[in-house]
């Protein structure tokens, strides 16, 4: 059992690839222009001024708000990526 081990661990490749690094650079910058058109998308749906409501008038549950849906965003673009 312990030749079997040791074998494995000699073995294993704890190094990034170079194809799984530029595939993880691929896939952040898909899923950043994903989550910006998305925004956008939303930003023109409710007929929204992001920086009025958020900078001008310090609306604190529009910023809440507007994170949550940019999160709940952002989790289905990384389950679509990934799965």
């Amino acid at each position: 059992m312990t030749e079997y081990v040791s074998t494995v661990i000699e073995s294993s490749d704890h190094g990034l690839s170079g194809e799984a690094f530029i595939a993880t650079i691929v896939y952040a910058f898909t899923g950043i222009a994903v989550m910006m058109i998305a925004m956008v998308a939303v930003n023109a749906m409710f007929n929204l001024n992001i920086h009025r409501e958020l900078v001008k008038e310090h609306n604190t549950a529009f910023g809440i708000l507007f994170g949550c849906i940019s999160i709940a965003i952002a989790i289905i673009i990384a389950s679509t990526i990934v799965g």
